[in-house]
């Protein structure tokens, strides 16, 4: 007997794969053995032994089987992770932990993200009109959050960037920093360096002492003092 959804129907669409792509509207209930999508092709079940569940990368969910590939369901209602039928499977359970907490994850990231852009528009402005007062405020930010947000951009770089251990480039990088010495350890915190790979002529020196350079910059160099 398939059990109805949490406070009203959730809808969905079932997609098919193979003989030209279909979607049809789907009305969703649960079983205790499957996940029933009613369409007017027709009824598509997915034994919960068999269910996966994955998040797209606009927030819908997709329901799949395994062992029926040519078609899939979406799913954009998430009250469906609350049904208690989903929560009692020990697999799926921990499937939807893990979308929980990818979902509070990418939030905590977008919301570090936009307040580093106002955190560099307001010092941009501050710079603009008042130098030293910057530099006061600057001073007085605590370590904890300059490194967080260094740690969540850089996190956010390297998802799009890869970072390379390339022999030849990390000796040109190490040959600078090296003769730079002194001053970085004088520096509070103390510099990561980092190469990206990508032919981009660029540098980037995160908060909290992280300092990425391009493969691109380092092969356009002629020597170290351009490069330093």
């Amino acid at each position: 007997m398939a059990e109805p959804l949490p406070e009203s129907v959730i809808l969905g669409s079932v997609q098919t794969h193979e003989s030209g792509d279909s979607e049809w509207t789907a009305e969703l209930s649960l079983s205790h053995t499957a996940v029933v999508a009613l369409t007017s092709a027709g009824e598509f079940a997915i034994p919960l032994k068999r269910l996966q569940i994955d998040r797209l990368v606009d927030g819908a969910l997709l329901l799949s089987d395994p062992e029926h590939e040519d078609w899939t369901i979406t799913v954009r209602d998430t009250r469906l992770l609350e049904h208690p039928v989903l929560n009692r499977v020990p697999h799926l359970s921990l499937q939807i932990r893990r979308l929980k907490e990818s979902a509070t994850a990418r939030r905590s990231r977008r919301l570090a993200l936009v307040f580093l852009a106002l955190f560099a528009v307001a010092i941009a402005t501050l710079f603009a009109i008042a130098p030293a007062l910057v530099r006061f405020a600057v001073a007085r930010i605590p370590y904890e959050v300059e490194s967080a947000l260094g740690k969540e951009t850089a996190r956010e770089l390297t998802n799009l960037v890869t970072v390379i251990n390339h022999d030849e480039l990390a000796s040109r990088l190490g040959a600078v920093t090296n003769r730079m010495a002194d001053q970085l350890r004088l520096l509070r915190p103390r510099c990561e360096f980092a190469i990206l790979d990508t032919l981009e002529v660029n540098a980037l020196a995160l908060p909290g002492g992280r300092v990425f350079v391009t493969r691109g910059l380092l092969r356009a160099v002629r020597n170290g003092e351009e490069l330093a």
